[in-house]
């Protein structure tokens, strides 16, 4: 259900607005994310599980870029890294499957390593759908809570997971579940901001605190990769 939410969430934005570099990026989202969701379904089949991993990074920077869209220009600091993070840790999940193969030892280095990758995606968007909420005026969170907030309570989720990987080894598995479920409820409330695409298609300003605010939250992230890469 999470998948063909996604997948129509997609179709929806290109039908109304496939012109606009913003509405594309939207659509790219969605689209990745439903990519993700298959292949949790599928994971048993033949390299399924190596894509899986690559997307769920991928649907992270995906949603940042969106995010990131709707920063102008202007703003300095978190767009700018939020683009240069984007293919880095794309390329650097990419790279730490390839040495899964390496000896026990030094694969399960390289398995840490990968969770950290995707901490730090997390991270990223986190700071990116905090800044863009924190920036928008009373009038476009109206229809910018229906994409912050959705996507807001799914990552926060997805950082509380990760944490439990670093804590105890890997969550139970109704962590999983309650994340399914989370981002199945995300899609009703994405396709509202999609119906109201014309009053978010356009950047607004971004005052210095608010820039601040988020490139603090990813100092923080930056932070917590290194405590668990020392771990």
């Amino acid at each position: 259900m999470t998948a063909f939410g996604f997948f129509g969430l997609a179709v929806l934005l290109l039908a109304k607005g496939w012109r606009n570099g913003q509405t594309r990026l939207f659509a790219l989202a969605a689209i990745i994310h439903a990519l993700w969701a298959v292949s949790q379904i599928i994971l048993g089949y033949p390299l399924v599980g190596w894509l899986a991993l690559v997307l769920h990074t991928a649907h992270f920077v995906c949603w940042a870029l969106f995010l990131a869209s709707l920063l102008p220009s202007s703003a300095k600091g978190l767009p700018h890294v939020i683009r240069i993070a984007t293919p880095v840790l794309i390329l650097a999940k990419i790279g730490a499957l390839f040495l899964l193969g390496l000896p026990p030892h030094l694969a399960n280095l390289v398995g840490q390593s990968i969770y950290i990758i995707d901490l730090l995606a997390i991270v990223i968007t986190l700071a990116a759908v905090v800044g863009v909420f924190q920036a928008a005026s009373e009038y476009e969170r109206w229809a910018l809570k229906f994409i912050c907030i959705p996507l807001g309570i799914v990552f926060t989720y997805e950082l509380f997971v990760h944490a439990q990987i670093f804590a105890v080894s890997g969550p139970r598995s109704e962590y999983f579940t309650l994340r399914g479920l989370l981002n199945l409820v995300a899609v009703p409330l994405l396709l509202i901001a999609a119906s109201r695409h014309k009053f978010w298609r356009d950047p607004f300003f971004v005052s210095r605190q608010t820039a601040l605010y988020s490139l603090t939250l990813i100092g923080i992230g930056f932070y917590l990769m290194l405590v668990a890469l020392s771990a």
